[in-house]
């Protein structure tokens, strides 16, 4: 599904719950004025991948023939797969299960986790770990920002201190073949690299941060089936490599669906 915030004052970015494409984001820029953005994710998820594409294809049609009722909507949401809650024990799509496992594992860090949180600490225990013995302070949690440089906004899961070093830590929930544990490693992707990538430059942008100090930016691998997780501390190289990418995908974005901007926010 597409994601479009909306720029506020200092830069800061908030979510627009009542816009999921294009059209709608211009209409609401002419009824409300202001700026809207489509999120790094939304525009990166552009970038073609002939075996995926043809790989959702497949699977959408399984996911129709089996519920013939699903909206258009519904099925886009299944083809992904569905997951078991932890709590409840139902099947709920692979992005509910991402947004739930997201929302406990900041309240853990933030220390308000609920009883109800405990069924999903089997997802969370070997990060909080990984957290414990590497982290030495977190500055925010599920942060947006948006930035007028690059025309977009994202949601940052974790800044914070990782071996002495400003991080961005980025959670991703994953299935992994149970009769290939270890192919867990090999579940992080380019365009993970490439939004972790956006995301630094766009909190150097922030923050004011100078382009010699250094930003680490990791992934965090959770296996859906198990728990297992997978860091990922992606080198300086691939970051330079990705972002590169990432620039001219971002603009491509905005040129083809020509969602650029405000002149009076060009401008300034």
């Amino acid at each position: 599904m597409s994601h479009f915030y909306k720029i506020k004052k200092h830069h800061w970015a908030e979510f627009i719950d009542s816009v999921n494409t294009v059209p709608q984001a211009k209409k609401y820029m002419e009824a409300n004025g202001g700026h809207v953005v489509a999120s790094v994710t939304t525009k990166l998820s552009i970038i073609p991948n002939p075996f995926l594409d043809k790989w959702k294809i497949r699977q959408a049609i399984s996911v129709t023939k089996e519920n013939p009722n699903l909206e258009s909507s519904e099925i886009e949401e299944c083809v992904w797969g569905m997951r078991t809650d932890p709590v409840s024990g139902k099947e709920i799509t692979s992005a509910d299960f991402g947004t739930q496992f997201h929302q406990h594992i900041e309240k853990r860090l933030n220390g308000t986790s609920t009883k109800v949180d405990v069924e999903w600490c089997k997802f969370s225990n070997a990060t909080m770990a990984w957290f414990d013995e590497n982290v030495s302070k977190i500055f925010e949690t599920e942060t947006t920002y948006g930035s007028l440089k690059l025309n977009t906004a994202g949601q940052l899961d974790c800044i914070a201190k990782v071996e002495g070093v400003l991080s961005v830590i980025d959670y991703k929930t994953r299935a992994v073949n149970p009769e290939k544990p270890k192919s867990i490693s090999s579940k992080t992707y380019e365009t993970d690299v490439m939004q972790l990538a956006v995301y630094a430059d766009i909190l150097r942008e922030h923050w004011s941060i100078p382009v010699r100090q250094k930003i680490n930016c990791y992934s965090i691998i959770v296996d859906t089936n198990s728990g297992s997780t997978h860091v990922k501390k992606h080198t300086k190289e691939s970051l330079n490599k990705q972002f590169y990418r990432a620039v001219k995908t971002l603009k491509y974005y905005d040129d083809f669906y020509d969602l650029h901007p405000p002149i009076n926010e060009v401008a300034k």
